[in-house]
């Protein structure tokens, strides 16, 4: 009696020729029972054209006598012998969430395990909005391998519909309609039907600008004392309510704050060259003006009140509009996020993210705060102010993930995009690539904004990535798109005139400029993004109006 083989459906996959047994002193005789019988199959999961490996007893050589089915569906037979069957599943939905049953010669049994078919569900598509003659791409995964009378509605208007091989997606070309506004897109092949919103919008046009921002070309963003492997990957920017732009400034030691019409000050900080880390955060004389501070990452909420912290010391602080300063623990933390909603206070310390509350101040026993995962990689943090979710980058797996808000703290970590290759390519967000990213910024309208940093500081000089460019993370779409920027450094600023669809909340066409190692992103209340152009020791100002 030849062998079971229980794993290796893997290589009759790639070569179906494989298809034999072993010796009977291998074989588990407990197993037999002298009676037609199932003991597994692989995989047990799988879409149309997904080829399974039965291994039981009591098959027969000729294939034409074998019936396999799930749920009444029939599977094809593509070899049989006694102790194995290789079959293939059809691209039928209905095979779902069931055993497996083979019939021969009148006899039938049924697998334990049931086999779980993948079906077909709306990826992403894009762009959102449009005109008569918009071409939207619309993304589907666990798509058949044959594609059949792709059709198309828009609003229940015939939309010409092609399926792009080459890029494995359908293209929908929006009808001319008699009325604007939002109507589904309505898309069937093989059977199947599936709906994507999309926004008629025959008149606005966008203009689209990068600026440096007045004033910012007078920053020093880059640190002399720490110029090592990471320097380039602390800066930090924030913007509050009223356009007001903060620096965290390595180089000067200090917060510096940037008026809309390019006034500068010192918000907290004082700029001291050389020190006293043993002191720690002076605090208490002189409130956040005689603070030392390296400010690794800053936040600011709606108060106007400034939230740093320094990675070199090791200290947390937050620091009131009037200076008034208070120390919020001592983790070494390297990124930092507020939830003001539920009044709370995220850090990332070496290895692991701790949550606090906002009101303890760090003089209880938990000033560090609650620890809440082990989690060595997480660059930039934001929170979404709508959900409470917080938006991290995991920099070492290119991806960026979400930590869903719950009462009791945060659930665990999901990735949102990001294939998990280094790379700098747009499409679906869990296809599309990133290249050791830093910050992240979640937008009003709850879309992600994610700053390629661009560079690492070596001893020997710069090594350049391949992303100097701002990525766009639609949620609702599903959507990776480059924002603003390329592969290439530099430092120019530019202006592009977009169509309704690539406004705030797209990004189908790339706004020519350029950026050295973006460190940091944020939005303002408004819309307007702002860049920490770390290289280039100056902040890019972003901004999206109708014209």
């Amino acid at each position: 009696m030849k062998k079971i083989s229980y794993y290796i459906y893997m290589v009759v996959v790639l070569t179906t020729a494989i298809f034999t047994g072993c010796t009977d002193e291998e074989t588990s005789e407990s197993l037999f029972t002298g009676e037609l019988n199932i003991f597994d199959f692989a995989p047990a999961t799988g879409k149309g054209g997904t080829q399974l490996l039965i291994n039981g007893e009591q098959f027969a050589l000729d294939a034409s006598a074998v019936s396999v089915s799930i749920n009444g569906v029939e599977l094809a037979i593509l070899q049989s012998n006694e102790e194995q069957l290789l079959v293939e599943v059809p691209d039928n939905e209905a095979a779902d969430n069931a055993p497996l049953t083979v019939a021969i010669g009148g006899k039938t049994v049924q697998s334990k395990a049931k086999f779980t078919f993948q079906k077909a569900a709306l990826a992403s598509y894009s762009p959102s909005m449009g005109k008569v003659g918009t071409e939207v791409s619309v993304y589907i995964s666990n798509l058949p391998q044959e594609i059949t009378n792709p059709t198309a509605t828009y609003k229940g208007v015939e939309a010409a519909c092609v399926f792009d091989a080459e890029k494995a997606c359908f293209v929908v070309t929006i009808p001319e309609l008699a009325e604007e506004g939002t109507f589904p897109i309505v898309l069937s092949f093989n059977g199947r039907t599936f709906s994507a919103d999309f926004t008629y919008d025959d008149a606005p046009i966008f203009e689209r600008t990068i600026i440096t921002l007045p004033g910012s070309d007078v920053l020093s963003v880059r640190s002399s004392i720490w110029e090592g492997a990471d320097a380039s990957r602390f800066g930090s920017i924030a913007v509050d309510d009223n356009g007001n732009v903060y620096v965290g400034e390595l180089g000067n030691m200090c917060i510096t704050k940037i008026t809309p019409d390019g006034q500068l000050s010192r918000a907290a900080g004082q700029g001291n060259s050389n020190p006293d880390w043993d002191i720690n955060w002076r605090y208490t004389e002189g409130g956040a003006y005689n603070a030392d501070i390296r400010p690794a990452d800053i936040k600011v909420d709606s108060k106007g009140n400034i939230y740093a912290c320094d990675n070199w010391i090791g200290a947390s602080a937050f620091f009131e509009p009037d200076g008034k300063a208070h120390f919020l623990g001592n983790p070494r933390s390297i990124t930092i996020a507020v939830d003001e909603k539920h009044n709370r206070f995220y850090c990332r310390n070496d290895n692991c993210l701790f949550m606090k509350d906002l009101d303890d101040y760090g003089t209880s026993v938990k000033s560090h705060g609650d620890w809440l995962y082990d989690i060595w990689d997480i660059g930039g943090m934001d929170v979404d102010k709508n959900t409470g979710d917080l938006y991290a980058v995991k920099n070492s797996s290119n991806q960026i993930i979400r930590f869903p808000y719950t009462e009791a703290g945060l659930g665990a970590p999901e990735v949102v995009a990001g294939s998990g290759v280094s790379g700098n390519s747009d499409g679906p967000r869990l296809q599309g690539t990133f290249a050791s990213p830093w910050g992240i910024a979640v937008t009003p309208d709850g879309n992600i904004l994610v700053a390629g940093n661009g560079a690492r500081v070596y001893e020997d000089g710069l090594r350049f990535h391949i992303d100097q460019s701002i990525r766009h993370i639609d949620m609702k779409t599903g959507m990776v798109t480059t924002f603003a920027g390329s592969a290439t450094s530099g430092n120019e600023d530019g202006m592009l005139t977009l169509p309704a669809y690539a406004g705030i909340s797209s990004a189908e066409e790339t706004l020519p400029a350029s950026f050295g190692a973006p460190s940091a992103v944020c939005v303002g209340k408004d819309g307007t993004v702002y860049v920490l152009d770390r290289l280039n020791n100056c902040v890019k100002k972003i901004t999206t109006v109708e014209k």
